[in-house]
């Protein structure tokens, strides 16, 4: 089995043929370490048309979502941030989803070397291009043991830290 990555981009009002354009140069750079990428973008069909991509209805958005999230996310070993310094509210939540519920490594770009900070310490690794991203996630999880090395731990010390933490709420009030 190959590791698989999931491909977290800002697409909202970005044109669409340049979202495309990303998704496939990600897909070619991971490939070439045999890492296979799930793009939602080239997975829902965005369009190869130099128009922006503009919302969707909410039933279109809710089938979309849960499409990534059962599909995609669900069945990789990590997360590819490629937006870089764009904000993003979806690729916030596919962040959180993969990192804080399904404690699987993230991975980010920056636009520019960046100054210490909080996502110095909480995310898995922040590289500058797409190659790099590539590279570091090969070094780091390019097998099965060197992935359950990095997960073990999580589930060892989160879930008693989960447990206690969630009964320490319940005396908030």
């Amino acid at each position: 089995m190959a590791l698989r990555g999931y491909l977290a981009q800002a697409m909202s009002y970005r044109y669409c043929d340049e979202i495309l354009a990303e998704a496939r140069e990600v897909v070619k750079e991971f490939s070439a370490y045999g890492i296979e990428m799930w793009s939602p973008a080239i997975e829902e069909g965005v369009p190869d048309k130099h128009v922006k991509l503009t919302p969707i209805d909410k039933e279109d958005l809710m089938a979309k979502w849960e499409i990534d999230k059962k599909e995609g996310m669900q069945n990789c070993h990590f997360l590819y941030d490629a937006s870089g310094d764009m904000r993003s509210e979806g690729v916030g939540i596919e962040r959180g989803y993969t990192r804080w519920w399904m404690w699987r490594p993230v991975v980010r770009r920056k636009d520019a070397p960046h100054y210490f900070s909080i996502s110095t310490i909480e995310e898995d690794g922040i590289l500058y291009t797409h190659k790099q991203a590539a590279a570091y996630v090969n070094k780091n999880w390019n097998n099965r043991k060197k992935w359950v090395f990095w997960k073990l731990p999580h589930i060892l010390y989160g879930i008693p830290k989960l447990v206690a933490f969630q009964i320490k709420s319940l005396f908030l009030w």
